[in-house]
């Protein structure tokens, strides 16, 4: 600041600055409170969109299924029929694929915000979940795992101002195993059996049949290998292995389970004498098994006069002609009851058991 000789030139150059001071301030505070604003507006943003990433570890390991819907603005983490909302909708490319928005897809996997990050200038989005990483750039058909490239057959979108990603490749690259099943994309953890109550839970959900009708559920599609249970050896699939899932009376009430191209399970009945089993089946002949709560297995056949399509199998829950050496069966010792002998099997829990007491 240059000063003058002259007294009054000084105050009057003083009283100049100083206003300039008290302006520079008050702009210097101006920006203060927009820039705190907009942090504040971004952290509260970061907060709201964090709410949305679902924890997936357990004990240190992928522990939930996700299951995408096309053109459905909800994504479902094991098997939770409320699903999580989302601002977008996942839709299918000209070549077959699933896309999902890179956020949701993201936080639907267990990737937290923090661990999504975007690179405008590339266009390269990057996921990071424990020790794996997805890297992803936007019109080219590569992604990154680890440090290692791999091709795609399609490259990430753009859309609505949007960076959309390869549902199937993402999930892979994150360790989750991915089918298409009716619509859904169903990610669950490598190694582990797909889960079939997960999906029939979601299917049920938002399935909307016609007035009268019900939701046809495909075992072969959704089901777990038979292999293993102590059942297994009864069940014979000449067309390869086995599958089956486990569902309530009450599922069967607002879903038909299809088990192989001619037979699907309508509805069952039980009580303390008899399960009744309305199927649509061309076979005369049908079996189940009463399995109780030491695992013995407890055949049960019966035949069908009815011509009908949607056909009443009847089979004796105590038949002291089946039990042989057993002790007399007890509706309340049956824990599960197995339909379907030939071919994919149908699991069901028995809603009288008494838990072995």
């Amino acid at each position: 600041m240059i000063f003058s000789s002259s007294p009054i030139v000084n105050r009057a150059i003083l009283s100049m600055w100083a206003n300039e001071r008290v302006i520079l301030m008050k702009k210097k505070f101006a920006v203060g409170i927009v820039t705190g604003c907009l942090a504040l507006t971004l952290a509260t943003g970061a907060l709201a969109e964090q709410k949305e990433q679902v924890e997936v570890y357990e004990q240190n390991k992928l522990a939930k299924s996700v299951i995408f819907i096309v053109g459905q603005d909800k994504y479902y983490v094991d098997g939770d029929t409320k699903g999580v909302q989302m601002d977008a909708t996942p839709y299918i490319s000209p070549q077959g694929r699933t896309f999902v928005p890179v956020r949701f897809l993201g936080n639907a996997l267990g990737v937290d915000n923090e661990n999504i990050s975007w690179d405008g200038e590339e266009g390269k989005a990057t996921l990071t979940l424990g020790e794996a990483t997805a890297e992803l750039i936007v019109g080219k058909q590569q992604i990154v795992t680890n440090g290692q490239a791999k091709e795609m057959d399609v490259a990430p979108e753009l859309k609505n101002s949007r960076t959309f990603l390869p549902a199937r490749f993402v999930a892979e690259a994150l360790g989750y195993q991915v089918d298409f099943l009716n619509g859904m994309v169903v990610a669950w953890p490598q190694g582990v059996e797909k889960p079939a109550e997960d999906i029939l839970a979601v299917q049920q959900q938002v399935q909307q049949p016609e007035p009268g009708q019900q939701s046809t559920v495909d075992v072969g599609q959704i089901g777990k290998p038979v292999a293993g249970q102590p059942w297994a050896e009864w069940v014979d699939n000449l067309d390869g292995p086995s599958k089956y899932i486990t569902v309530s009376d009450s599922d069967l009430k607002t879903s038909d389970i299809q088990l192989t191209s001619n037979t699907t399970v309508k509805d069952i009945v039980i009580d303390k004498d008899n399960i009744e089993v309305t199927l649509k089946t061309t076979t005369p002949i049908f079996s189940i098994l009463l399995i109780d709560d030491e695992n013995r297995i407890r055949l049960r056949d019966a035949g069908s006069k009815d011509p009908a399509d949607n056909r009443k199998f009847t089979f004796k829950v105590p038949y002291t002609n089946y039990d042989g050496d057993y002790p007399p069966t007890d509706i309340t010792k049956i824990k599960t009851i197995i339909i379907g002998t030939v071919g994919n099997a149908l699991e069901v829990t028995n809603p009288y058991y008494g838990g072995g007491k």
